[in-house]
């Protein structure tokens, strides 16, 4: 709040004696006194050092003390870091819940990314980078420059779908890798299938044509969807994750949220160790595939 004045003069300030205060005033006076006498002994010692070496000259070469033999050890060459780096990305979070139908769509990724990290962690060929902190709220161009700013192999960002106006129970699983015409995109379609190929054997519905999808955003932002096997090198944008992660990467719509089918398959407790255990035998299949 802002004072004005209001021309009135101010009360003169009473100050009362005391004699603890007192006390304390003279102690500080007296630090002050010895602080001053130390440094001044100090210059006075200083002083004659530097007349005592000028008059003695400088030491001669056999009143200096031998040199200690120098020991050398031998210092262990640091490891190589050999492990594939797999980033993590558990979709929406933070202050974000994403879909929310039969549970929140934010809940279902986050414990699905955990059951996933816990199996990777446990397999000495990788380790994990996360897209974001758990409890922040990030875009997704953000977290795909976190996977490669951390030099990334692969990346995996887990969502949930959901559907609204209609009674008709939706379903079903679909991935979206890097687009036609993208550096990563072979890389990306190869674990894409084998992701799908996990989820069917699952017993997970595969939507679109094998469960994996393109997607583009015109220059009004509206989605369009390919199926796979459209090739076609549209030069349009694709999810911002997957263009800025600097890797190959996948996007997968794990369960419809809003599908009590779907939540019991991939999204309840169970069901997210399902998927987890799904995306990390993908994994385990892509790595072994790559040269080399």
């Amino acid at each position: 709040m802002n004072h004005t004045h209001s021309g009135v003069s101010p009360k003169r300030r009473t100050v009362y004696y005391s004699p603890r205060r007192s006390a304390r005033r003279r102690s500080r006076t007296l630090r002050r006194v010895l602080l001053l006498a130390g440094a001044g002994a100090l210059c006075l010692w200083a002083c004659f050092s530097l007349a005592a070496l000028i008059a003695d000259g400088p030491p001669q070469e056999s009143d200096l003390p031998a040199a200690a033999p120098v020991q050398t050890v031998d210092e262990p060459a640091p490891e190589e870091d050999n492990t594939l780096r797999i980033a993590v990305d558990a979709g929406h979070g933070g202050s974000d819940n994403g879909a929310e139908g039969v549970i929140k769509e934010a809940e279902m990724t986050e414990a699905t990314a955990r059951a996933l990290i816990e199996l990777l962690e446990a397999d000495d060929r990788f380790s994990v980078v996360l897209c974001r902190d758990w409890s922040v709220r990030s875009t997704p161009t953000e977290r795909g420059e976190e996977a490669a700013r951390q030099g990334a192999d692969l990346l995996l960002s887990i969502h949930g779908n959901s559907w609204e106006g209609s009674s008709q129970d939706v379903h079903g699983f679909e991935s979206y890798p890097c687009v036609p015409g993208s550096a990563f995109y072979d890389e990306s379609m190869r674990f894409a299938q084998l992701v799908c190929d996990e989820i069917a054997a699952a017993g997970g519905t595969l939507r679109g044509n094998g469960g994996i999808r393109y997607i583009y955003f015109d220059e009004d932002d509206n989605r369009i969807i390919r199926e796979k096997g459209d090739e076609t090198v549209t030069g349009m944008p694709t999810f911002s994750i997957l263009e800025h992660a600097g890797c190959p990467a996948l996007l997968v719509e794990q369960c419809f949220v809003t599908s009590a089918t779907d939540v019991a398959l991939f999204g309840d407790e169970d069901g997210v160790r399902l998927a987890a255990q799904c995306y990390y035998n993908a994994i385990c299949a892509w790595a072994d595939g790559l040269p080399a």
